[in-house]
């Protein structure tokens, strides 16, 4: 449908009549009147959708979608120059979504759920440290895990 047959669809047949408290309006009136009333209608739906959409967005995106296994809070984050002492186990590759229904997820709910993913990765691999080895690419960082003796 274009644009011009919408609009014409939104017009009164010839033979409608628009009455205002009583007074009969005319045809150009009527026309602005009904035009008018049904754009408001519409408008109110979008905006009813949209409010809705932005709940649903705020709600799942303040979620924290991963949980820790058994055992990961005893695995820290070191930084790079404190595993010096400790012995390499391996590497992982951790991600998460960074956005939910096309909104931007926090930077810090994404930096805590990669580093969750890692832990429970550093317990698979028996290891009691991780280190991050990459700044987070959009949902994507690479982690090494550590195995140290702790005095």
């Amino acid at each position: 449908m274009t644009i011009a047959a919408h609009y014409r669809s939104l017009l009164p047949s010839s033979s409608a009549v628009c009455v205002n408290h009583g007074e009969r309006l005319g045809t150009e009136n009527c026309q602005r009147r009904l035009i008018k009333q049904r754009f408001e209608r519409g408008n109110q739906a979008e905006m009813k959708r949209m409010i809705l959409y932005l709940f649903v967005t705020a709600l799942l995106s303040a979620c924290t979608w991963v949980q820790p296994e058994p055992g990961t809070q005893a695995i820290t984050l070191l930084d790079p120059p404190d595993a010096l002492e400790c012995r390499r186990l391996g590497q992982t590759t951790v991600s998460v979504r960074d956005r939910v229904a096309g909104v931007q997820r926090s930077p810090s709910q994404i930096a805590e759920e990669l580093a969750t993913l890692a832990r429970n990765s550093a317990v698979d691999l028996g290891g009691n440290a991780i280190v991050e080895e990459e700044i987070i690419d959009p949902g994507k960082q690479r982690f090494g895990i550590y195995r140290c003796d702790r005095n």
